[in-house]
């Protein structure tokens, strides 16, 4: 039961998502995936604990999030906590959600194990000593719109009998930019 998941916490800013309490030693996977669920914003960062009563032995933590929702953590990008072995109660790790580009919208799962001080811990498999715990994760848009910014002066004239390819052309970068947090 050392070597084991306690509590986990997931939190943006000071907003709590996830807030898990749960007994280690009992079962080596348990899905909290039904009832313990965040929604999390493209290009949003945020913080996860993983936590446990006691500290006789080492151990490490990792945790992943399949965020190409293709069913698997083996992607780059998607291990979120890599803490090498530690021997405290606690360990912290932040990581930012990929932009819409590189991630899909959806529902998908947190998954978090535990292992034995400096053993293997893969995120799919049989760890030795130590557990796994998943939790729902939905990845969406934040639905705010993008900022546009005009570049350059807010008037242009053009002579009446002039076309816009003989002296001046909309290019993007040039005339205007636009800018998302979540889509880029």
């Amino acid at each position: 039961s050392d070597i084991g998941i306690n509590q986990v916490t997931l939190s943006k800013g000071s907003s709590v998502l996830i807030d898990n309490l749960s007994t280690s030693g009992v079962t080596a996977y348990s899905d909290f995936t039904a009832t313990k669920k965040a929604t999390l914003t493209f290009g949003a960062s945020y913080s996860l604990d993983v936590a446990r009563l006691t500290n006789s032995n080492s151990l490490n933590y990792k945790a992943w999030i399949d965020f190409n929702v293709d069913g698997d953590f083996n992607d780059a990008g998607e291990e979120i906590m890599s803490t090498g072995m530690i021997s405290g109660l606690t360990a912290t790790a932040t990581f930012t959600v990929p932009n819409k580009s590189a991630s899909f919208e959806g529902n998908t799962r947190l998954r978090v194990a535990s292992s034995y001080g400096n053993f293997s811990n893969v995120p799919c498999g049989v760890n030795t000593v130590g557990e796994y715990e998943d939790y729902g994760i939905t990845l969406a848009n934040d639905g705010a719109a993008p900022v546009i910014t005009l570049v350059g002066k807010d008037t242009l004239y053009v002579e009446r009998t002039g076309t816009a390819s003989g002296c001046w052309a909309e290019d993007a970068k040039a005339t205007y930019s636009a800018s998302d947090p979540t889509e880029g």
